[in-house]
């Protein structure tokens, strides 16, 4: 049984069938601690949401006004059901349907390099009566990473065995507090992902694109969005002439191209290396007709064609 499995399964147990959560990733790339619970409670119809929460870079303590607020909401659309994304603008309204917030940033303002949104600080959210439950992005390896406001305010702990528990309620207790009610070994969702993770080659082919390019576009972003949801990595691998045709066959997509090529940089890994290398480290392949088939048929793994 997966982690996410187990964790949906004592949340219910103790909470109720019923129980809605709400998570609060703040980046992006720190989703994989949440992902897999994530989709655990949609296979079970259950009623959750997903706000990104903004956050800030810190220099010597202080916010770093030249690089501004950090935002990562349009990069979890795709990861993210469009129906569970919720914008952080409106959490005053969204709270009210909620029994719990997960989250995995335990630091509030006592972190030196980032620091969320204080609006999101786990004072404040405790202060209007919200329950929290803390799932760490990694393992707290000295007692100063596991002594942070969040964990002493999240009404739940979930780590990855017994040995960490111990080391969480052992720094509460050398601090007088007793947490051992609060912590729970069940396991980290981020360990699901290396269980279930395929990589799948996404290819491109000339023809077929410059026939219908603004169609191809959607279908290529409509693809590599189901493979994310799916939990996979996607290697996406343009054809190595395919800006050339652009430019030469139908320049007015240039721009939209452009764009997507950006999107893609930002959910997926590009490949400019030999097919046959990129071939190699796939487990699928999704391409567009070419003559590309028929050199994966050969490696007998298995593969899609886009219409």
């Amino acid at each position: 049984m997966k982690n996410s499995e187990k964790i949906v399964d004592f949340l219910t147990t103790k909470y109720g069938e019923n129980i809605r959560t709400l998570f609060m990733p703040h980046c992006y790339g720190m989703w994989d601690s949440m992902k897999t619970l994530y989709e655990e409670i949609c296979k079970r119809d259950m009623t959750t949401g997903v706000m990104p929460i903004p956050y800030f870079n810190l220099v010597n303590g202080a916010i770093d006004m030249k690089a501004g607020m950090h935002y990562d909401l349009d990069s979890f659309r795709g990861e993210v059901e469009e129906r569970h994304l919720c914008n952080f603008n409106n959490f005053e309204h969204f709270k009210k349907f909620v029994d719990f917030i997960i989250f995995s940033n335990p630091y509030d303002d006592s972190n030196n390099m980032t620091m969320v949104h204080p609006m999101f600080h786990s004072d404040v959210l405790k202060e209007q009566g919200m329950k929290l439950i803390y799932i760490p992005y990694t393992t707290a390896t000295t007692d100063e990473i596991r002594v942070q406001k969040g964990v002493l305010n999240a009404d739940v702990i979930i780590v990855s065995d017994d040995t960490e528990k111990d080391l969480y309620i052992g720094s509460y207790k050398a601090i007088g507090i007793d947490i051992s009610n609060r912590v729970y070994a069940i396991g980290s969702p981020k360990y699901d992902i290396k269980e279930e993770t395929k990589t799948v080659l996404f290819c491109t082919s000339i023809l077929p694109f410059i026939n219908d390019p603004e169609r191809k576009l959607l279908t290529y972003r409509t693809f590599i969005q189901r493979e994310i949801l799916k939990g996979n990595v996607v290697v996406f691998r343009p054809h190595p002439l395919m800006t050339d045709a652009i430019r030469s066959k139908c320049p007015d997509i240039q721009g939209k191209y452009i764009d997507f090529i950006k999107w893609v940089k930002s959910k997926c890994l590009i490949s400019e290396n030999n097919l046959h290398d990129a071939m190699s480290i796939s487990d699928y392949l999704i391409t567009d007709v070419s003559g590309i088939t028929k050199i994966w048929c050969q490696t007998d793994k298995p593969f899609e064609i886009i219409e």
